[in-house]
């Protein structure tokens, strides 16, 4: 499978957990909602910072949209950690969680206007689907987690 198919479903699923907590009145429902979230977020940064950036890190007109990749991750590693630190009731829980969604809803707007046809642009269908699999089965074994 295209790494940018496989990329764009890990958005999608990340999104529906992100509604899902959008909609939830309950907090502590909210919060486990959250758990799933997080693990989900961990090992899509994960393949994607160990196998999908590097494969453009050569590439000078990638150089910017990859840095501000790794600092994207790196704000979201933050957040989650805050968050994952909090109990569902904690003053701040609301607050960080939302600026999570935000900080995610606005990288993956960012990767897939920008980046992904830059990555279309310099790598063919074949290509795509080599890295799609070794996307693939880091995923599947667990050792982009």
């Amino acid at each position: 499978m295209d790494v940018l198919d496989l990329l764009k479903a890990d958005h999608q699923q990340i999104k529906h957990l992100s509604a899902r907590i959008k909609n939830e009145p309950d907090r502590n429902r909210r919060f486990r909602i959250f758990k799933t979230l997080k693990s989900d977020l961990d090992l899509h940064t994960a393949v994607e910072e160990t196998i999908f950036y590097p494969a453009f890190q050569s590439y000078p007109d990638f150089k910017d949209l990859i840095y501000t990749s790794f600092k994207d991750h790196s704000e979201v590693k933050v957040l989650s950690l805050q968050i994952e630190e909090l109990t569902a009731t904690h003053e701040l829980f609301e607050e960080k969680l939302e600026s999570l969604i935000d900080t995610v809803e606005d990288h993956f707007q960012t990767e897939e206007s920008q980046l992904f046809p830059k990555v279309r642009r310099v790598m063919s269908r074949n290509e795509r689907e080599k890295l799609g699999r070794l996307v693939q089965s880091a995923k599947q074994e667990g050792l982009a987690a």
